[in-house]
């Protein structure tokens, strides 16, 4: 389960899918572990909730480091959003649709024919201005440019935004 005192790709990939299907962080440990006893693997340590959480953040890292790359190796960029409120809270939800990078079998890579439409995340807002607005999506810009600048997929492909 672990390499050098780290859990292994497939184990914290099982963390982020169980906490997306809305298992408690705080239950994850027990289920992997419980799980892996039917597969007869025995866990001597059960995932605590902070080593969940800390899984789950590494996961929306990677994430916005690939939007960032996405988005750096894209000629063309739409990006929408659209504002609700629920119980005096308002909301803004951001997406981008862009055509991604594709590798063909001979190993080539290329822009795919047909537009993906990326989740950037929700928000919250003070009020549904175009001001405001303006302001949440600079503020999802920056930090995809930042996380993405900072990562080593930018290093290595050396295509810094």
């Amino acid at each position: 389960m672990k390499i050098k005192h780290a859990y292994k790709p497939q184990i914290r990939s099982l963390v982020r899918t169980l906490v997306s299907c809305g298992c408690s962080e705080g239950k994850v440990g027990e289920l992997v572990k419980e799980v892996a006893g039917i597969f007869g693997v025995t866990i001597d340590k059960v995932l605590s909730r902070r080593t969940v959480r800390r899984i789950v953040l590494e996961g929306l890292v990677m994430a916005r480091s690939q939007l960032g790359h996405e988005m750096r190796h894209t000629e063309d960029l739409t990006m929408s959003g659209d504002g609700t409120s629920r119980r005096n809270q308002n909301y803004q939800a951001h997406h981008a649709t862009y055509r991604v990078l594709e590798i063909l079998a001979d190993g080539t890579v290329r822009l795919a024919d047909k537009p993906t439409t990326r989740f950037l995340g929700i928000r919250t807002t003070v009020d549904h201005s175009t001001e405001k607005s303006k302001e949440s999506w600079i503020r999802v810009l920056e930090e995809t440019t930042s996380i993405y600048n900072d990562s080593p997929l930018a290093k290595r492909t050396a295509s810094s935004t």
